[in-house]
């Protein structure tokens, strides 16, 4: 099982990212905001210290934070973006978590995107992507030296994909049949519908997961998890799911 954190670093969303939806959406920033501050009040609620960064409007995804690096806790490497207009937001969290972290940066011709990074408590995954390419991989295993590592093709972020539970366990979305990796552990479906429930944050025998994923709840709870579903449908875009939302350490 994956060591709990004690500390997520969340960073409230942009007004710019209204960008990321249709001219027709419902979305709207107050909404945003409400809803990232029940999602704060849930992970204190669940034991967390929750510490929050500027909001960052010149970067529309920046409330997507877990991007910024892939972590095991007291090692953090940072993410080179391959979106030239998400660099930037890698600076104050940084800053945040330089006496927490041992950390490396991603060094060109490097691509390295956190999403693109799964962790166990024995093993990593990365998923090979336009966001993430060998160099990159290669920078990680050296840096996450001891770990059992393996490559996969998917351009779909991995971690949007899958997370690891405990015991050889993962929470995978049902379009995950090319990983042909899974075949070796056993997996707790997530439904087409509610993919988004695939990006779960786990804390020990304790998920968080969407509001819109009762299928998965259920699922996870027969198989002796506690589940809190938080409302954050104005926070995800891109088939992303909650943990993407969060910084874990400490």
């Amino acid at each position: 099982m994956l060591d709990i954190p004690e500390i997520v670093y969340l960073r409230p969303p942009p007004q710019s990212m209204a960008s990321l939806f249709p001219e027709d959406s419902d979305w709207t920033h107050d909404e945003a905001l409400a809803q990232h501050q029940s999602f704060a009040a849930a992970l204190e609620q669940a034991g967390l210290e929750v510490r929050l960064l500027h909001r960052l409007e010149r970067c529309p995804r920046s409330v997507q934070i877990a991007d910024v690096a892939a972590i095991s806790l007291d090692r953090a490497f940072i993410s080179r973006f391959f979106d030239p207009k998400r660099r930037g937001e890698e600076i104050e969290l940084e800053q945040a978590i330089q006496k927490l972290c041992v950390k490396v940066h991603a060094e060109s011709p490097a691509k390295v995107f956190g999403g693109d990074v799964v962790f166990s408590d024995f093993g990593l995954w990365i998923g090979l992507s336009s966001r993430t390419n060998d160099e990159g991989a290669d920078q990680l295993t050296a840096f996450f030296e001891g770990y059992d590592i393996v490559r996969a093709e998917s351009e779909t972020p991995l971690r949007a994909r899958m997370t690891y539970l405990d015991r050889g366990r993962f929470l995978a979305r049902s379009d995950t049949t090319d990983l042909e990796f899974l075949d070796d552990y056993e997996t707790i479906e997530v439904p087409e519908a509610e993919g988004a429930a695939a990006e779960a944050i786990i804390l020990g025998r304790h998920l968080v997961l969407p509001e819109s994923s009762d299928q998965t709840k259920m699922a996870l709870e027969g198989h002796g998890f506690e589940v809190t579903q938080v409302d954050v449908s104005k926070l995800l875009f891109e088939d992303r799911g909650i943990a993407s939302l969060g910084f874990f350490c400490g």
